[in-house]
């Protein structure tokens, strides 16, 4: 039986045979090759003496088994031989007849060359060239080296090599070796084949190896074998084929396929909260994303503008946020990024239309019963909201109508009614928004003949009137009778208007609020009638509110640390909210007393200028703001912990393994471990 190389050098191995330390002396000679059979003759070196310490190692660079006939090289070298330091000797094979061992059936390309020892006993390496016979069996190879000096001066040191010449083993062989694709797409089964032959024996077993784990391949049909197998990540994956035979015998081959990602994400299952969707309400879109290699992220555009969508389950991703702002078709687009930058899309709309009627509130009439001859103002407040706004509001009276004047603050007004005859008038109200969608109310007033005061000619300071200022009220009264009293009723309560010259009165007021505010002037005469005359002014406040008093806790602030900033603010109707914008966000301010406000909150997320604006807002919706910045640095070092070594003392030969922690506000760019006067960079775990 063949004797399997690889067995063979796994089981033979070089045997070096050093002599029993011994002292040999007899006369000294000097002998021109090795020739001879022992050292205790003259039939090898002559009578010379055994090295203490000293022997040769031999090695092969064809291992322990070679092919009949191979020339192959043996590499000698002496150690050990403390009596030749300093000092040349003679080394190589004793070939004479019968000769040293079996190296009478070898062919040496030299039996003999001189190597220097040095001051440790040690020689460098010499190559003889070998040539093996053709009979196949076990030999044994044996080399001396000599210090030649005469009588007992003269040392040997002696090493064996065992060698086996045999016919070498013809391992399996592959052809026929098949990639079902390559490249291959991602999540898709690559089918490997390969024809694996034996031309001494059978064929036992045929592995292929993927990502570092053997999987046995199927004998489909004669020497084809088969291995199906899906990657789980992309990229360049190398595989081998290993076969041995029913010797033991093995071989291997390698290729590789290119598994890549070309497939877009998959977009399904699109959803709409509502379509048509009411104008004012919020629209919901859902969405399922799928891809093998992860979806990145996901965006939904509209207007013009890209809007993260957020993922809710394994699959969904949703926006929630978007209200639109006029009717019609709605068009948006979905885009979906997998971890690959692979992008899909998918288009769809949504109608927004607007069915809502405007609503109304404080219909308001400034006199009922109305003296004849005086006017009747109506006054009333219509809304749109959410909506696309108020378009009209008119009064119809005696059948006609009249286009009411928007006066601001909601309100809608008319006041240039005056009813001709006594009686009861009705009047409807029409309210339409910009879709045309319309509501009505209606009501009536009742005009009499007054037998009291006439008062006429109301003039006003200011209509409207703006939140903190003064309104005066002027009206003529007259009476043939004579005038005893004047009263304004104002919010329930009455107030003596003061006469100022003739038949004219007056009254200054304050509002303490804003919106419509109406008054009643009632006059008597003398023969103690009564008359009454009403009004209104619009109270309104477009004053912004005041600030001062801007105080940063640092600046420069230290990264890392939460930026305190404070305003003192004021207004007539008293101070609503205070917002500080930064960074993008809309940081709402805390009222801490008086009229301070402050808020603590704002931790900054990088270094550099960062602008802010401080909006201030008062109870009637009014706005103020104030822009500055601040400048974030860092001067804060990193800082370390849980420094652990794999290993301290650690065995010469084995790795150390250091980690550490690292942590500063900005992150951590790099970290460098030197040892030896070199920075290697560490790997974040």
């Amino acid at each position: 039986m063949k004797i399997n190389k690889k067995i063979s050098s796994f089981l033979i191995t070089t045997i070096l045979f050093l002599s029993i330390t011994g002292l040999v002396i007899a006369k000294t000679s000097f002998f021109n090759d090795f020739t001879g059979e022992g050292h205790d003759t003259l039939g090898c070196h002559g009578f010379i003496t055994e090295s203490a310490s000293g022997y040769i190692s031999l090695s092969s660079s064809s291992g322990s088994s070679v092919s009949p006939s191979e020339t192959f090289t043996i590499t000698i070298q002496i150690l050990s031989f403390s009596e030749a330091q300093n000092r040349d000797v003679e080394v190589g094979f004793p070939s004479g007849s019968p000769g040293r061992g079996d190296n009478k059936d070898f062919t040496f390309d030299s039996t003999q060359e001189t190597l220097s020892i040095d001051g440790s006993g040690n020689s460098a390496t010499l190559d003889f060239q070998v040539t093996a016979p053709t009979t196949e069996q076990t030999y044994t190879l044996h080399s001396d080296a000599i210090r030649r000096a005469g009588g007992s001066s003269s040392y040997f040191a002696h090493g064996d090599f065992i060698v086996t010449v045999e016919v070498q083993n013809t391992p399996p062989q592959f052809s026929s070796i098949v990639e079902s694709s390559d490249p291959l797409e991602f999540g898709q089964q690559e089918t490997f084949q390969v024809d694996v032959t034996d031309s001494e024996t059978n064929v036992d077993t045929v592995y292929i190896e993927l990502e570092g784990t053997n999987y046995t391949m199927s004998n489909i049909v004669g020497d084809t074998f088969e291995y199906n197998w899906t990657p789980s990540t992309f990229g360049i994956k190398n595989y081998v084929f290993y076969a041995n035979d029913t010797d033991g015998s093995w071989n291997s081959t390698s290729g590789s396929i290119n598994v890549i990602d070309t497939t877009l994400p998959n977009l399904t299952n699109l959803l709409e909260s509502a379509d048509p969707l009411e104008l004012g309400q919020t629209e919901t879109i859902q969405i399922n994303v799928t891809d093998l290699s992860g979806v990145s992220h996901v965006l939904i555009e509209f207007n013009g503008v890209n809007h993260t969508m957020s993922k809710i389950s394994s699959a969904t991703w949703e926006y929630n946020s978007w209200t639109p702002t006029s009717t019609g078709l709605k068009s948006y687009t979905i885009y979906a990024n997998d971890t690959e930058d692979l992008w899909n899309s998918i288009n769809n709309d949504i109608t927004v239309i607007d069915t809502t009627t405007p609503t109304f509130s404080d219909l308001i009439e400034s006199a009922d019963p109305l003296p004849l001859g005086q006017n009747e103002t109506i006054n009333i407040k219509v809304y749109d909201t959410p909506g696309s706004g108020v378009n009209e509001v008119i009064l119809e009276y005696d059948s006609i109508n009249h286009t009411m004047i928007f006066t601001g603050g909601n309100t809608w007004t008319w006041s240039n009614w005056k009813p001709s005859s006594i009686g009861t008038f009705n009047y409807i109200i029409y309210m339409t928004d910009n879709s045309n969608n319309l509501n009505t109310t209606s009501g009536s007033i009742d005009v009499f003949i007054s037998s009291g005061p006439i008062i006429q000619n109301i003039s006003k300071s200011a209509d409207p009137l703006e939140f903190g200022e003064l309104e005066t009220v002027q009206v003529d009264v007259n009476d043939t009778d004579g005038i005893s009293d004047v009263f304004i009723e104002i919010g329930g309560t009455n107030y003596t208007m003061a006469n100022i010259g003739g038949i004219r009165y007056e009254y200054a007021w304050s509002p303490s609020s804003i919106g419509i505010k109406l008054f009643t002037i009632h006059a008597n005469d003398s023969l103690n009638n009564w008359s009454q005359l009403s009004n209104s002014i619009f109270v309104q406040d477009t004053t912004p509110p005041n600030y001062a008093n801007i105080v940063e806790n640092s600046d420069p602030l230290e990264l890392g640390n939460a930026l305190t900033i404070s305003i003192d603010a004021t207004d007539l109707s008293g101070i609503n909210q205070i917002k500080f914008e930064i960074d993008g966000l809309n940081i709402t301010m805390s009222h801490v007393g008086g009229n301070s406000w402050s808020n603590n909150t704002w931790l900054p997320s990088s270094t550099g200028v960062k602008g802010y604006t401080i909006w201030v807002n008062d109870n009637n919706g009014n706005w103020n703001s104030t822009s500055s910045d601040i400048t974030v640095q860092d001067t804060t070092t990193p800082l370390w912990s849980n420094l652990i070594e794999s290993d301290d003392p650690l065995e010469l030969g084995d790795n150390e393994t250091i980690t550490v922690t690292a942590t500063d506000a900005s992150g951590i760019k790099v970290v460098y471990l030197e040892y030896g006067g070199v920075n290697y960079s560490m790997n974040i775990i």
